[in-house]
């Protein structure tokens, strides 16, 4: 059985009597008579039963309130469609009143992310064997300089890894210029020859068709694999373009829901089919003897899992250290160092905004964010196609996430589950605080604070709790007599 969480943060403007605390929240969502709210459960329609938490307090310096839901549902992929048709109604009911939910944690998403990978990654290395084995078998590794689209050899210029050289082409450039090789209709004529054909015509006569049609530009698709698997490059083009997108959203973490994987693999097997067709019928593809070189038949594109594993871990890691963001943004002293309009939007932040607050609070050790910074960069040449690694490295660098991974999750369960006891004498209308101890577990720490005496219990409370990171709900009181 696998867990599912959503969470969602809504502003409203302040409006009298109107969605002002939990309860009248709750009022709202129930006006859907398939809503039930008991307790910490919500169930809909009778079928279905998450854990259900809400949050709510008042936007600081503005005339609105802000509520943040979090469901979890623990039950198996059967339960998806419904989960997501209770997250629609919840919008539905809150866009009528005047909110825009913004999401923070879509684990939903995160299943159909990690679900869509593997079949993307299948099929571009389908495109990297086809195009390096055509390459080798069929044309040479001059060819590539020659009679590749000019964007194409572009990338490759400016891949960090020429040194390999133009046989490694395939594996220095990213998802989208993959496919310019195949797709890309260029001309291996220049335009000064044409002019050069016209000016020494002096009748019609003295121009060849034939030699004219070379200036027109066509792709590799149709010039060698269209006479053997019936379909027009541009059919395929426009798959790979769209196929492309939709990498680009599970790359960047972006909102993937079911009719998006969907979508993902009704192209995947569209694409595949063809482009096996046209790895099977290569013994067949034509090329002038003119163009080819003599090469071996050594360079295979293979899946490699350890790429999937690393990609599943950073996102892990990544959800953790939004948790961690998640958790400080209820407090002042977290606030004042990071931007105002993201927080109050409820806007995901990159992880390289995250590791720079997180760092600035030091509560994510010095050495911990060097380690994610570096695991991040790798991740980023991964995903982008502009660099390939030995496995080797890629398990090293994997082992190192693994650890960054525990790590941080051990950082967010001290934040959540961290206790405060505050001992405390009241003297003339103040305050005073004799000791404070930190409860993590069964361990028990005295920590000091700046400050002894205050006002009032509720500014004692605050202080404690802004100083420490430590969640008002979390703070014990025990006074002396």
């Amino acid at each position: 059985m696998e867990e599912f969480k959503v969470e969602q943060l809504i502003v409203l403007k302040k409006d009298g009597g109107f969605c002002n605390n939990t309860k009248s929240f709750n009022q709202l969502l129930q006006s859907n008579s398939d809503i039930t709210i008991t307790s910490k459960k919500l169930k809909y329609k009778k079928e279905l039963e998450v854990s259900y938490n809400l949050i709510c307090d008042d936007v600081e310096g503005k005339e609105q309130r802000f509520f943040q839901i979090s469901l979890i549902m623990n039950s198996g992929e059967e339960s998806l469609d419904l989960f997501v048709e209770l997250q629609r109604e919840i919008r539905s009911l809150i866009s009528k009143a005047g909110g825009a939910p913004e999401t923070l944690v879509d684990d939903v998403s995160t299943y159909y992310a990690n679900k869509a990978y593997p079949y993307i990654h299948r099929v571009e290395n389908l495109l990297r064997k086809l195009i390096t084995n055509f390459m080798i078998r069929k044309i040479g590794s001059s060819y590539v300089q020659e009679a590749s689209p000019n964007e194409f050899k572009v990338a490759i210029d400016n891949s960090k890894r020429k040194k390999n050289g133009y046989m490694n082409a395939m594996y220095q450039v990213d998802f989208k210029h993959l496919s310019d090789f195949l797709f890309k209709p260029y001309t291996r004529k220049k335009d000064s020859e044409l002019h050069l054909m016209i000016r020494k015509a002096t009748v019609l006569e003295d121009l060849n068709l034939d030699d004219l049609k070379e200036f027109v530009p066509r792709s590799n698709w149709q010039r060698y694999f269209y006479s053997e698997v019936d379909c027009e490059d541009t059919f395929l083009s426009k798959r790979w373009q769209e196929l492309y997108d939709l990498r680009c959203m599970i790359a960047h973490n972006a909102i993937v829901n079911k009719a998006k994987f969907t979508r993902i693999v009704e192209l995947i097997e569209e694409v595949e089919k063809i482009l096996q067709t046209a790895v099977d019928k290569l013994d067949s593809v034509d090329v002038p003897e003119d163009e080819q070189d003599i090469v071996a038949e050594n360079v295979v594109a293979n899946i490699n899992d350890a790429f999937a594993n690393f990609i599943l871990e950073w996102n892990l890691l990544e959800r953790f250290l939004e948790d961690i963001y998640s958790f400080l943004s209820s407090f002042d002293k977290f606030k004042k160092v990071t931007s105002k309009n993201h927080f109050l939007k409820g806007l995901k932040q990159p992880p390289v905004e995250l590791l720079r607050y997180l760092a600035k609070t030091k509560i994510v050790p010095t050495a911990l964010i060097e380690d994610i910074h570096e695991a991040r960069v790798f991740r980023n040449r991964l995903v982008h196609g502009m660099e390939s690694y030995p496995s080797s490295e890629l398990l090293n660098m994997k082992e190192k996430l693994d650890l960054a991974s525990i790590q941080t999750r051990s950082i967010l369960e001290r934040l959540v589950n961290r206790k405060c006891v505050i001992y405390f004498e009241e003297t003339e209308g103040s305050y005073r605080v004799n000791s404070v101890e930190s409860v993590l577990y069964s361990e028990v720490e005295e920590i000091s604070i700046a400050v002894q005496e205050f006002s009032s219990i509720e500014e004692m409370i605050r202080y404690v709790s802004e100083s420490f990171f430590i969640s008002q709900e979390n703070i014990e009181l025990i006074q002396k007599i």
